[in-house]
C-alpha cells in the first residue's frame, strides 16, 4: 500500500457513491464541523440553515447528508430530516474495540511488508508532526486542522504497507468517529505537561519499533499510547 494513498484515505471513502463535486465539498465541510464539535451531538440539521451556512442548494445538501448518514455521523429523523448522531459510552466502546483489533492487525501486515519507501514515509510523517511550532500547538483553535492532519498522517504512515485496503478504509472511518468524541469532549493535553511529553516520546518509540520490524514492541507501544486517550474519554463520558 503506497503512503500517498493513505494521505487521501478520507477522499477514498467518498468514491463508493461518486457524489458530485459540489456535494463532496458540502459533505467534507459538514463532516469537518461534526468531527470538531461545531455541530454538536443531537443537533437538528435544519435544511434552510445548512443551505445558508454552507452556501449550497437542496440537491448537493441532500446528497451530502445521505453520505453522512451512511457513515453514521448523522441520523434520519423522518420526513427527510436529520440530526447529528448522539454520543454514548456504549457506542464509544464499540468504536475503540473494533479499531484496536483492526489497527494492530494492519500494523503487523505493514511491518511485515514495509519497504524502504514505507520507512521513509514514516520518517517524513514523524518529522512533520514533531516539528509543529509551539504557536501551532498552542493555537487558540485548540484542534486546528493542521495539527489533526499531521497526527493522523503519522499513525496512518505506520499502516501504509498493510495489504488490505478495506482494513485501512474501515480504520479511517473509525478514527473519524473517535476523533469526534475527543474533540466534542475537549480532551487535550497541555503542551507543557509531563504527560504531553510522554505522548511525544511514545510517538518516537513507536516509529523506532516499527522501522526496526519489531512488531511485538510496536504493538505494545501503540496499545499503551491509545489507552491514554481512551481512558480520558471514558472518564469524561461518565460526567455528561
Amino acid at each position: 500500500m503506497n503512503y500517498s494513498v493513505l494521505a487521501n484515505i478520507n477522499k477514498l471513502n467518498l468514491m463508493d457513491s461518486k457524489p458530485s463535486t459540489l456535494a463532496m465539498k458540502v459533505y467534507e465541510e459538514i463532516h469537518k464541523d461534526i468531527r470538531s464539535g461545531e455541530l454538536p451531538p443531537e443537533q437538528h440539521l435544519k435544511t434552510d440553515l445548512l443551505k445558508s451556512k454552507y452556501r449550497t442548494g437542496t440537491s448537493p445538501l441532500r446528497e451530502a447528508l445521505a453520505r453522512l448518514a451512511s457513515e453514521s455521523f448523522v441520523t434520519a429523523t423522518g420526513k427527510s430530516g436529520y440530526k447529528v448522531s448522539p454520543i454514548s459510552t456504549y457506542d464509544y466502546e464499540q468504536l475503540i474495540g473494533l479499531r484496536r483489533y483492526l489497527e494492530v492487525k494492519a500494523l503487523k501486515s505493514s511491518i511485515i511488508l514495509g519497504d524502504v519507501d514505507w520507512e521513509a514515509g514514516i520518517l517524513v510523517a514523524y518529522h512533520r508532526m514533531a516539528n509543529l511550532t509551539k504557536q501551532e500547538l498552542d493555537s487558540e483553535h485548540l484542534y486546528n486542522e493542521k495539527k489533526e492532519e499531521v497526527h493522523r498522517n503519522y499513525h496512518f504512515a505506520l499502516l501504509a504497507s498493510c495489504e488490505s485496503w478495506w482494513e485501512l478504509k474501515i480504520i479511517s472511518n473509525l478514527t473519524n468517529h473517535i476523533e469526534r468524541y475527543r474533540r466534542v469532549l475537549d480532551i487535550t493535553l497541555n503542551t507543557s505537561s509531563s504527560e504531553y511529553h510522554e505522548v511525544q516520546n511514545e510517538h518516537h518509540l513507536l516509529m523506532s519499533a516499527a522501522i526496526s520490524k519489531n512488531f511485538k514492541e510496536a504493538s505494545f507501544i501503540l496499545d499503551e499510547h491509545r489507552k491514554r486517550t481512551y481512558k480520558l474519554i471514558r472518564e469524561k463520558l461518565e460526567t455528561v
